[in-house]
């Protein structure tokens, strides 16, 4: 398995749970892009953020692999094991076969509040 990355959400969709702001400074995150500017910020107050909550484009995370890669990663364990929240079978197929990553994909509930739909 080498290098592994045990606890990773690569297509996390949180965007029903966009919350308001917890604190003054976080206001100024709530129509913000993430970037590394603001990433102090949404340490503290990550819910707040709705570009933060939602689901990334893959090319996006095929960037953020091949980073990995290049410091020698070689599993990622994605833990997002419901569609409720963003779990995509086939997207995790397509990445580990553009990257060569291995990714061994979670499975199961999420919280009730996510899973009353379903």
């Amino acid at each position: 398995m080498g290098l592994t990355l045990p606890h990773e959400h690569l297509f996390n969709d949180l965007s029903s749970v966009v919350d308001a702001p917890c604190y003054p400074f976080s206001q100024r995150l709530v129509d913000k892009k993430v970037t590394a500017e603001i990433q102090w910020a949404l340490k503290h107050d990550p819910y707040c953020c709705a570009d933060n909550m939602d689901r990334k484009p893959i090319e996006d995370v095929i960037f953020e692999i091949n980073n990995f890669i290049s410091l020698g990663g070689r599993t990622i364990v994605d833990a997002t094991g419901s569609e409720s929240i963003g779990r995509d079978a086939q997207a995790l197929r397509e990445v580990a076969l553009k990257t060569g990553l291995n990714i061994v994909a979670s499975s199961g509930p999420y919280l009730e509040k996510f899973e009353s739909q379903r």
